[in-house]
């Protein structure tokens, strides 16, 4: 991922409907999950593959937080957000000690890496006993297009792919869901569309739509993060969220 990508992202961020959307996702799910966990004190929360450091600002709201990211052009903006943000990557350069967070998040980190499974093992390492990890990624493979490229992706997955590979590393699968359901028929006819006609991805092609179709597409995202904190689960969509326990 290049310098412009982690301008752009870091502008639009807060503003964009999707990042938006996928946010309030992992807060609903973070909300479920700590009202599960009985504890005493200060929760440690850490984001793994923070880019640039929204979501960092985001989660302190449940406690200490702590991030960690390679690329030193988004680790230039997280730091601005948090003073714990640290250069590392998965799965062998992890610059915290074990047991240390409560929960990690890793948001669209997953499909970055060769070797996913080894890092959701490793990540597994700092993770207290009872914590959790909650994960993003992509879904579906005949999804995969020149934009995935462009931004470093080797896969997209499908539910049952995540389910065995967090059950490979040690983990007890607490949730899974795809998400993005709703939007999901508009985002498969752009994808394809742009597969037919062969659209190369070569630069940062982010954009916030006008206001009012930034507004709905919002709040139709964000409504799908309720319905998950109540337990319901989506069964198709463009992206895949998993909350997964430390035994």
């Amino acid at each position: 991922m290049d310098k412009l990508l982690f301008e752009e992202m870091d502008r639009f961020e807060e503003i964009h409907w999707w990042f938006i959307g996928k946010r309030a996702i992992v807060i609903e799910l973070m909300n479920k999950f700590i009202r599960r966990r009985k504890t005493s004190g200060k929760l440690k929360i850490a984001d793994f593959g923070a880019g640039t450091g929204h979501m960092l600002k985001h989660l302190s709201e449940f406690g200490d937080v702590a991030g960690m990211e390679m690329s030193d052009e988004a680790l230039r903006f997280a730091v601005a957000k948090c003073e714990n943000v640290r250069k590392g990557n998965l799965p062998d350069n992890i610059p915290f000690n074990e047991k240390e967070f409560d929960f990690i998040v890793l948001s669209d980190v997953l499909e970055h890496i060769k070797d996913d499974v080894k890092s959701l093992k490793e990540v597994r390492r700092f993770i207290s006993i009872g914590g959790s990890i909650i994960i993003t990624v992509p879904a579906y493979m005949f999804l995969y297009s020149s934009r995935d490229r462009y931004h470093g992706h080797f896969r997209r997955y499908e539910k049952a792919d995540i389910v065995k590979k967090l059950i490979d590393a040690g983990y007890n699968v607490e949730y899974v869901s795809y998400y993005n359901f709703i939007l999901f028929p508009l985002a498969i006819i752009d994808r394809m569309v742009k597969k037919i006609f062969s659209a190369k991805i070569e630069k940062p092609d982010l954009f916030v739509p006008m206001w009012p179709f930034n507004a709905i597409f919002r709040a139709v995202f964000s409504l799908e993060g309720k319905v998950m904190a109540r337990g319901g689960a989506f069964p198709w969509g463009l992206s895949i969220v998993a909350v997964a326990t430390v035994k």
